[in-house]
């Protein structure tokens, strides 16, 4: 029930699924990658981009605070340049 609330609400709000890569989405607008696993959410693209992908995301879901990035599904995430 969740991923197709969740589903709904993102494909609302333009992120697109990926074909052949379930649970990941892109932003054709904002450039923006975005990763969903259960309730955990990863947002990636232009840096001025990410606060108006978070904004379209909480429209319809309630979320905890955005948080640094450090280890999802057993892979440590570590910032890269910035472009």
């Amino acid at each position: 029930m969740w991923e197709r609330k969740a589903e709904g609400h993102l494909v609302s709000e333009g992120f697109q699924p990926i074909e052949n890569w379930r649970s990941v989405y892109y932003h054709k607008e904002l450039k923006l990658i975005l990763m969903v696993y259960v309730d955990d959410f990863k947002l990636t693209g232009p840096k001025n981009n990410l606060i108006k992908g978070w904004g379209k995301i909480r429209k319809g879901l309630v979320l905890d605070c955005v948080t640094p990035m450090g280890k999802c599904l057993g892979c440590n995430h570590i910032r890269g340049a910035d472009h």
